[in-house]
């Protein structure tokens, strides 16, 4: 069911004076021909002692393990147990409403029918608590009869009234939201909120064993506006659930624990607790353990772990999952880069209204990425994801205005607009883009290179890389920051760690340099390659010049040197050129070619090195 945060201002307080006002508050309502019917002694009905006789061959006991196991009564909610029990003594009114819950859409209606008429008679014989809350729940939802609201909550509160906790729980949520939801999760009919009573027999349900209730109070303390010690029962109610294996609190928990809602954030005690409700098949754990484990600032990062709970997750129908299996697609986390398949899931989570999904497919149709190029489609979705506020959206069709497309007019404005937009709201993304715009002062926005790197810091602290890069680049130059090297360099390796090849370039020179960094010319050849090997043109010009070296650690090795070296400079690196000029010119034996260095020291002076100028000039010279 779904958590509401409560909206009424006016609390229990703890003490005994206000237990007192309470009493007097609900005493109109009981007059002494209503006085309260004996409670049920629940002892009666021990589990242990039902499952020996269920399995002696007593239908009725059988019938009401089946419900205690369907809806989690004192034991953990095994549907597929349920299922199979009430499948033996289908006879019975309460086996067949387990039946009717769980069975085939086809086949619900004849087993609540044929269970509703028996429950509701059997209702006023109250003979045990479960036939009245079954009965209850069929009047209340319309499960097999017309819904008669006010009819199911007589019986909810006279099961309740009775100390039967499922339908306290029942009754309390009933009361706290005022609103009943139908078989198919359409809107029922409102009942008469009453938050004071709703919360007064949630209470009691907690304190009478209900675990979902306990979740759900510990729930409704934490994301309400309560004083610190009403945070505290609510975290004691939630441990108290969690700990009793309720796959709903372990789940919640787990979320509070990586959000910090009511608690201090722990990422590891997280994963315990969402790990215990994934492996119990709890979709929302899987997606949220998954997306934990994916975090970029987590040391317990596990792409492959992560793709396999989301995939749990997606293969459970959420939208959500299946959006974040294709983002580790698209990206190649834990998992071989793939394009196609990615747009395959996007569209899969599009179609069932996830916004995000929409802004990835969209981008994809508008790019031609593992899909054939649609851009009039794609910009169809990315301004159905934006009319949703969705935030990434906005920056992608703001940096496509920006920068215009083929058949879609620059609108540099608007752009900019969105990008800011989608920057306030915490996209790290736009605080990208709108932190390059800013640094260099293009697309009409003025330069401001101070709040330029404000933007980097903030997306780089939540884990863009190419923020993270930029911020290094800023730090090491100071400008719109202070210079300092040293953080410059932290920076770099957190991006560097994600993959960025810029990032791997700059941070494995600064090892081989000792730039604010312990010298370490070995670990940085392999932070340099990993960069070559992206083709990026400077790491293979910087790992190209250190291998003509002989740099202990490195060694030596002017044939593996030129060929980066000469990569580079076929990218019309004129530094490069340079470098590989010199090392034809002046190199052993296995790769000296003066006539060929000749020529790459005319291209680096073309492209405006000045000393490939001064080179040539000096070779012109010579007798």
């Amino acid at each position: 069911m779904a958590h509401k945060k409560n909206q009424h201002e006016t609390m229990f307080l703890r003490s005994a004076l206000k237990t007192l006002l309470l009493c007097a508050w609900l005493a109109p309502q009981i007059t002494f021909a209503q006085i309260p019917p004996a409670p049920w002694d629940m002892k009666r009905w021990n589990y242990e002692a039902l499952l020996k006789k269920a399995d002696a061959g007593d239908a009725q006991s059988q019938a009401i393990v089946a419900y205690r196991l369907f809806i989690g009564d004192g034991v953990p909610h095994q549907p597929d147990e349920a299922r199979r029990r009430a499948a033996l003594v289908p006879d019975e009114s309460l086996a067949a409403y387990v039946l009717g819950r769980l069975s085939h859409p086809f086949l619900t209606l004849h087993y609540l029918e044929k269970a509703a008429s028996g429950l509701i008679v059997q209702a006023e014989q109250e003979l045990d608590p479960y036939v009245v809350s079954a009965a209850a729940a069929c009047l209340v939802y319309g499960r097999g009869v017309p819904a008669d609201i006010e009819a199911g909550l007589r019986l909810y509160r006279k099961a309740a009234e009775k100390g039967y906790p499922d339908a306290q729980y029942n009754l309390g949520m009933l009361l706290s939201h005022g609103l009943a939801r139908g078989l198919a999760g359409e809107e029922g009919k409102k009942v008469k909120a009453n938050a004071k009573e709703g919360e007064m027999w949630l209470r009691k349900a907690a304190q009478g064993g209900s675990l979902i209730a306990q979740a759900d109070l510990g729930y409704h303390f934490l994301t309400g506006e309560y004083p610190e010690e009403d945070k505290e029962i609510g975290r004691q109610w939630l441990r108290s659930a969690a700990e009793n294996g309720l796959p709903q609190a372990q789940a919640t928990l787990g979320v509070f624990l990586v959000t910090g809602v009511g608690m201090k954030p722990d990422a590891k005690e997280a994963a315990y607790w969402l790990r215990k409700a994934a492996e119990k098949g709890n979709a929302q754990a899987q997606l949220r353990l998954g997306q934990l484990l994916a975090k970029p600032d987590n040391p317990e990062r596990n792409d492959q772990e992560s793709l396999t709970w989301l995939r749990k997750a997606a293969d459970q129908g959420l939208a959500e999952a299946a959006f974040s299996v294709g983002i580790a697609l698209s990206n190649g986390w834990g998992v071989e880069k793939n394009d196609r398949q990615a747009v395959a899931l996007f569209r899969r989570s599009a179609m069932q209204g996830f916004a995000p999904a929409q802004s990835a497919l969209g981008f994809a149709l508008v790019l031609g990425r593992g899909v054939e190029q649609d851009i009039p489609a794609g910009l169809a979705l990315l301004r159905k994801a934006v009319e949703q506020g969705e935030m990434t959206g906005q920056a992608y069709l703001g940096g496509i205005l920006i920068q215009g497309l083929p058949g879609v007019e620059k609108d540099e404005e608007e752009g900019v607009r969105l990008v800011r937009k989608s920057a306030e709201q915490g996209n790290s993304h736009a605080q990208t883009v709108l932190g390059s715009l800013l640094f260099n002062g293009v697309s009409g926005v003025r330069q401001n290179q101070r709040e330029a790197a404000d933007w980097f810091r903030k997306a780089a602290e939540q884990g863009e890389p190419s923020a993270q890069y930029n911020l290094g680049g800023a730090l090491m130059a100071g400008q719109g920051v202070r210079r300092d090297a040293q953080e410059a360099v932290q920076w770099y390796r957190r991006s560097a760690e994600q993959g960025l090849a810029p990032a791997q370039g700059w941070y494995g020179l600064s090892l081989v340099q000792g730039t604010r960094v312990e010298k370490d010319a070995a670990a940085g050849a392999i932070w340099l390659r990993k960069a070559a090997e992206q083709g990026d043109h400077n790491a293979q010009n910087s790992l190209g010049y250190l291998l003509t070296l002989d740099e202990p650690g490195v060694g030596k090795n002017e044939v593996e040197g030129v060929r980066w070296l000469r990569k580079a400079s076929e990218q019309g690196d004129a530094l490069a050129q340079f470098n590989l000029a010199r090392c034809l010119y002046q190199g052993g034996e296995a790769v000296r070619n003066q006539s060929e260095a000749i020529e790459w020291f005319r291209k680096s002076a073309a492209g405006g090195y000045e000393p490939a100028k001064n080179v040539l000039r000096q070779l012109e010279a010579a007798p």
